[in-house]
């Protein structure tokens, strides 16, 4: 049966399509969960890697010795972009753990701007495919890697500031970001980026973004 989890202050609150509700993991502070679904992976009290299989089941995948801000599944590897230092790392099935080497040489690392909290990577996501991953940054664009994270090259402009980017569960080009500059759109596995802001009010400040079928949905702050 379907579920849909939700993070709560302690825990994660599980509805099914009966409308029943449980709760899992109670105790624990959940800072984030994989968009994939099966498996499940989420990151605890700012360290720890889970994966939720079967029913309801929960276990301790990896423990990093960095804190973690943001995590996404790409085929069977799982990435965790970190508070500080803006890093990622990538965790594999067998629970080994390591950095991201080419991330810390992306070309425009030293542009980057340290505004409110320390550059951070707030959100990382792939093509359905997993053939393009990429990380948005605050205050640092969105590097995309197409080699497995190999190597990663810049894309929009530092400044427009992302909050959020998702690949299309199905549509394996198609990837969206909500940014402090509008709503980003990319067609091409995040090669190229159209921006869109349109209709909104200025500053067109975007925060997040989810995608349905045949439609992205965003969340707009109005100036």
């Amino acid at each position: 049966m379907a579920k849909i989890l939700v993070p709560i202050e302690s825990g994660c609150q599980v509805f099914d399509e009966a409308g029943g509700i449980s709760f899992e993991l109670e105790g624990r502070q959940i800072m984030a969960l994989s968009q994939s679904s099966e498996p499940c992976i989420a990151m605890l009290d700012g360290n720890e890697i889970w994966r939720r299989s079967g029913d309801k089941d929960w276990s301790l995948v990896a423990k990093i010795s960095t804190p973690l801000i943001s995590i996404s599944t790409v085929k069977d590897v799982v990435y965790g972009g970190t508070m500080g230092g803006a890093r990622l790392v990538k965790t594999h099935s067998d629970g080994k753990t390591e950095f991201v080497l080419g991330f810390d040489q992306v070309e425009d690392r030293s542009a980057w701007i340290p505004v409110g909290p320390p550059i951070h990577v707030r959100a990382i996501s792939s093509t359905s495919d997993g053939k393009a991953i990429i990380a948005a940054v605050h205050v640092g664009g969105m590097p995309l890697s197409e080699d497995g994270g190999k190597s990663w090259r810049p894309t929009i402009p530092i400044r427009d500031d992302v909050h959020q980017v998702k690949g299309h569960p199905t549509i394996s080009n198609l990837m969206a970001a909500a940014a402090a500059a509008g709503l980003y759109v990319t067609e091409d596995r995040g090669r190229s980026w159209t921006l869109y802001k349109d209709g909104l009010q200025t500053p067109s400040y975007c925060l997040a973004v989810a995608h349905l079928k045949d439609e992205i949905l965003f969340s707009h702050e109005d100036g």
